[in-house]
């Protein structure tokens, strides 16, 4: 009997033991770091659940006023890619549904949804700017717009209106714009009432390079380019304003069209009876005009949407491609494959005639690449587009697409396909950009990088094609552009802003997935995270782990000006037995408490009185490190090498992480749990024994 209570009680023990060392399993598998868990946060608060939707741009204006950004599809699919890969599955549906719910408009979709508050003047309805500037809009002319007209000459006469109309002749001509410089804005649509079913004639300056006319059931009746004139009835017409097929505005014309004409004077269209005219921003490509014109023909577009496309339609597809993969979602699997072989075909045509928007492109070959892995003909589409020298030039304007086209060449590499020639092209070319600017020294930002959010799309490709946590010639440049740009939390509200410049639903998820992945990356290979550095341009960061002593080094150049203060903070996810830190050779000073690590905002109006420091928060798990480099370090850009020798207790770890692939456990198995499985081994031998004896 003792021995029964002796054995009840060991395994009770042992049980709390086992409880005890998986809790802390779960603790630390389920662990996000602070910069991560306020980047998912600020997202978050974007959506809006009355529109089921992430908000473009969160305004504090009220009701009464219009926030022209709203709903873009294309950036919810971008929220859909980022809470994937940061494992954040509640937030990747709240996505995920606005997508499904906008498949009722078509997989083409709107570029955007806007909410609108019409107003009017004198009895006549027009858009807020239009009322603002105290137009009447007469003349048997109504106008209707969600968004704005800018730049503006004239109606009747009276100035600072958005067109122009001149009677003569039982007709009416209508100017938008008698100046080359004079555009239209973005995203309207007017809907032009002659008077008295007087002919219609609508003269759109400046002159257009081309012109597509259609018939109703979407037949192209002819393409004009340069000059050209086409008489007899076309139900619609679809002009550019530049020879681009990006940053250039798009007009789709629908009526009774009886006369087409492309001349010097502009593009000249004659009309019978009522005129709709759609303005398009820059997400309408040439490959979609079509399906954009018969999607108006059909009046799939409600009053409240964007005409244009979405610009990046990839990142639609990724990010329901990564969902159905990660979740086995069978609704999901099936819209991703709906919505790729929708676009497939207007892809190839890009793709054959060499105008693409490359994130777009590379995105979605990416998916659908993932979606049919042994698909032979979207196979060859990706090769010949990653071979072809148009897609490589075609990057270098817009800097993000070379990791995310060198995400696609690794795809196709693992599936055999040898292109490691075409990676290192990609590779040297990135490297070229960055050399550039080599003589901006803290940071380099070159091309469209002094935007962060496009560092952070070019990272997370990059990080997807394989280049290490630590690569010095590209890794870290780019962190370099997003660490500096985040700014402390609360300090800019509404409500958090951890990440400020372009901080909507376009930027935030280029930065929390870009960090995600990489600390991600940075877990599996070393054990610990960096979540973040401030006002260091850091040049190389390595760690070295001996199993039980991990030395982490980080060289780095100070920033000046506002470098008065250098912030360097890891999640360490385990109790070290004990750590040092030495800023260039020699050892700092352990601090008493957090609250003297201070925010950088504090000195740049107060010149710090306590010397450079660290503190370690064991619960949790963070070790803040901050600098205070003298005056003459700082002004001559020094360099500051930064030494942290960390004892740790003995472990026994595995760690997976997730990323693009399908997910897998994240676990930890401990010292503790291993002892505890031994002695809950012996013990049942032991009771066996016992028994036998018995």
């Amino acid at each position: 009997m003792v021995f029964r209570l002796i054995a009840l009680l060991f395994i009770v023990v042992i049980a709390l033991l086992v409880c005890v060392a998986y809790g802390s399993l779960v603790e630390y598998g389920s662990s996000v770091t602070p910069i991560v868990r306020l980047l998912e946060l600020q997202l978050g608060s974007y959506y809006r659940p009355s529109f089921h939707g992430f908000l473009c741009f969160p305004s504090n204006l009220g009701s009464e006023f219009t926030d022209f950004y709203d709903y873009w599809p294309e950036d919810n699919g971008k929220v859909l890619t980022a809470s994937v890969i940061a494992g954040n599955y509640t937030m990747a549906y709240e996505a995920f549904n606005f997508l499904y719910s906008a498949r009722a408009y078509g997989y083409m979709m709107p570029a955007r949804f806007v909410q609108v508050v019409l107003h009017s003047f004198n009895g006549y309805y027009g858009n807020n700017i239009i009322a603002a500037g105290g137009c009447p809009l007469g003349l048997g002319v109504e106008l209707f717009g969600f968004n704005y007209v800018t730049s503006i000459e004239s109606v009747n006469g009276i100035s600072g209106c958005g067109y122009r109309i001149v009677q003569g002749d039982e007709s009416y001509l209508i100017l938008f714009g008698s100046r080359a410089e004079v555009v239209l804005g973005n995203f309207n649509y007017f809907l032009i009432k002659p008077l008295n079913g007087s002919l219609l004639i609508v003269v759109f300056k400046p002159p257009a390079p081309l012109a597509y006319a259609y018939l109703s059931n979407l037949s192209l009746v002819r393409r004009l380019v340069g000059f050209g004139m086409l008489r007899g009835g076309v139900a619609g017409v679809v002009s550019f304003t530049s020879s681009a097929p990006f940053g250039n505005t798009a007009l789709f014309i629908l009526g009774n069209i009886s006369e087409v004409e492309l001349n010097s004077s502009g593009l000249v269209i004659k009309a019978n009876g009522n005129v709709r005219v759609y303005v398009a921003g820059v997400t309408v490509d040439y490959g979609s005009v079509p399906y954009v014109m018969y999607g108006l023909l059909l009046g799939k577009y409600p009053s409240d949407t964007d005409v244009s496309t979405p610009a990046s339609f990839g990142y639609i597809a990724l990010g329901s491609v990564l969902l159905g993969l990660r979740t086995h979602n069978g609704t999901v699997l099936s819209f991703a494959r709906g919505f790729i072989n929708f676009w497939l075909p207007i892809v190839e045509r890009e793709v054959n005639n060499g105008v693409f928007y490359p994130r777009s492109v590379s995105t979605f070959l990416i998916a659908a690449l993932l979606l049919e892995p042994n698909n032979t003909s979207i196979r060859q589409l990706a090769l010949s587009y990653v071979k072809s020298p148009v897609t490589l030039s075609s990057v270098e304007g817009g800097a993000t697409g070379y990791g995310l086209t060198a995400w696609l060449i690794n795809v196709l590499n693992s599936m055999g396909y040898g292109l490691s020639g075409i990676m290192r092209k990609y590779y040297q070319a990135q490297l070229n950009a960055f050399n550039r600017f080599r003589s901006m020294e803290s940071p380099p930002l070159p091309i469209d990088y002094t935007i962060p959010y496009k560092a952070g799309e070019d990272l997370f490709g990059w990080l997807e094609a394989g280049l290490p946590y630590n690569d010095t010639g590209i890794a870290l440049p780019l962190l370099n552009i997003i660490f500096n740009d985040i700014v402390s939390p609360w300090s800019n509200p509404p409500p958090f802003y951890v990440f400020f410049n372009y901080a909507n639903t376009e930027g935030v998820p280029a930065i929390l997935e870009s960090i995600a992945l990489w600390q991600a990356r940075m877990l599996n290979s070393t054990g610990l995270m960096i979540n973040r550095w401030r006002y260091l341009n850091v040049t190389g960061l390595s760690i070295m782990d001996n199993g039980s002593l991990t030395v982490v080094s980080v060289k780095a150049r100070l920033m000046p000006p506002n470098g008065i203060v250098a912030h360097l903070e890891f999640y360490i996810p385990f109790n070290p037995l004990n750590v040092s830190v030495y800023v260039n050779g020699r050892p700092i000073e352990h601090y008493l408490n957090q609250s003297m690590y201070m925010s950088t905002q504090y000195y740049l109006t107060y010149m710090p009185q306590m010397p450079s420091g660290w503190f370690l928060n064991k619960t949790t798990h963070m070790l803040y490190i901050q600098y205070i480099p003298t005056p003459t370090e700082l002004f001559n850009y020094s360099m500051v090498s930064i030494n942290i020798v960390i004892l740790k207790p003995y472990t026994a770890s595995l760690t997976w992480v997730s990323s693009s692939h399908p997910s897998k456990l994240s676990l930890t198995i401990n010292a503790w749990v291993i002892v505890a499985l031994m002695l809950v081994v012996l013990l049942l031998v032991i009771i066996l024994i016992l028994r036998r004896r018995i």
